[in-house]
């Protein structure tokens, strides 16, 4: 037997084992899966800009205003991430999408998504800018997120599109909303919202920017959703854009909120004239998106914590009765889990690993081990036994942590 007592000692095993992927929707901390194996891809995109809203109309034959400028689409960033060592949890942030501006004011700007190792950003997708509140002319539009962190792979969202100009003729009407910007996908920038129609009888604000297919709605109607995000590939879809008025004595039609995550919310169209009436109010931005993929570890190891008896919410790929450990299954309790021998086990188990910010606590039973012991993590012996039973030579890395009672079986 070889014994080896309080060296850091931690080998993946070399088969692999399907793709995980965790979609982050709300901001809060990310702990590593218990099947975790590194590198991980990390796909990010900001939050979406909002559009503005349209420009009340005056109080006089031409006093009609122009449509609101749309939001600018999310930022995408992506990193091959391996966890630090010592850290288990990580801290990330969702950028939210800007709000969109009421009648006469601009819309609020996306915010940032990042993820913390705990010391630094590893990922910073910056948010779409807010779309401008317009005029007699069209708003401008906000500019799509650029210059996160790693701007090495990082791909722009898509600028929305500028306002519509009220109409031309003395009885005239407000102008369109601009479209909202489009996210990027991991192929291309987000595409640019198209600029709002100016105001006439009846015509329809810009559509909204998408790099995977998303559409304006019609007046004032939200922006269909683009390609759902699949481990990171796709785009989020611009907001509709806002509708023009055909008659002097109307209200700005309001601009569609984005379609799917990370784009920009459309400006809302100009007010009519002669009674001063209101303008549109820009659509919302959509909040961002984290997406991690990585690739699950094969083999028998906890996912969850609980009993080692437990058949379900705490063992993957375990051959024993219900799902538990069996006979020579080389068992890894896995990151951030916690797992408890309430039963002696049948049978020798192959190896036992403990990961890093890993628990096995022995209770008061047996567990017998034909293989390796690898313990970087904690093993709290309580009462119980460990028995070596291999018929070769047997490693055993502690890790600091100390058995209570242990016997040698070993044949060899």
């Amino acid at each position: 037997m070889v014994l080896v007592l309080g060296i850091f000692v931690f080998k993946l095993p070399d088969a692999k084992g399907a793709v995980g992927t965790i979609l982050l929707t709300t901001s809060g901390t990310w702990s590593l899966p218990g099947d975790f194996t590194a590198p991980a891809s990390i796909y990010a995109i900001g939050g979406g800009g909002g559009g503005a809203g349209g420009v009340s109309g005056g109080n006089a034959k031409g006093a009609a205003r122009g449509g609101g400028g749309g939001g600018g689409g999310g930022e995408f960033a992506t990193l091959s991430f391996t966890p630090p060592a010592g850290i288990y949890s990580f801290v990330y942030v969702i950028g939210g999408g800007g709000a969109g501006g009421a009648k006469d004011q601009a819309g609020g700007p996306g915010g940032n998504t990042t993820f913390n190792n705990g010391a630094a950003n590893v990922i910073n997708a910056v948010g779409g800018s807010n779309g401008a509140l317009g005029s007699n002319t069209g708003g401008a539009h906000g500019a799509g997120g650029t210059g996160g962190t790693p701007s090495a792979g990082a791909l722009d969202g898509g600028a929305g599109g500028d306002g519509g100009a009220r109409g031309s003729t003395n009885n005239n009407a407000g102008g369109g909303g601009g479209g909202g910007g489009g996210a990027a996908g991991n192929a291309a920038a987000g595409n640019a919202g198209l600029t709002g129609s100016a105001g006439g009888a009846g015509n329809v604000g810009g559509n909204a920017g998408n790099t995977s297919g998303g559409t304006g709605g019609a007046i004032g109607g939200a922006g269909n959703a683009g390609t759902t995000w699949t481990n990171g590939a796709s785009a989020g879809g611009g907001g509709g854009g806002g509708g023009g008025n055909g008659a002097l004595n109307a209200n700005g039609n309001p601009g569609g909120n984005a379609g799917n995550y990370g784009g920009g919310g459309a400006g809302g169209a100009g007010g009519g004239a002669v009674t001063a009436m209101a303008g549109g109010a820009g659509g919302n931005g959509r909040n961002g998106l984290i997406v991690i993929t990585y690739t699950q570890q094969s083999g028998c190891v906890s996912i969850g914590s609980g009993n080692w008896s437990a058949t379900s919410n705490v063992w993957q790929g375990c051959t024993g009765a219900g799902g538990i450990p069996g006979a020579n299954d080389n068992v890894t309790i896995g990151y951030n889990t916690s797992v408890t021998l309430d039963v002696d086990s049948a049978n020798s188990i192959g190896s036992i690993t403990i990961r890093p910010g890993a628990t096995l606590n022995g209770s008061t039973h047996t567990l017998y081990v034909s293989g390796a012991w690898a313990n970087s993590g904690t093993f709290t012996a309580s009462t119980g036994t460990v028995v070596f039973t291999g018929g070769s030579a047997q490693s055993i890395t502690a890790g600091g942590s100390s058995f209570y009672k242990v016997t040698f079986s070993n044949t060899n």
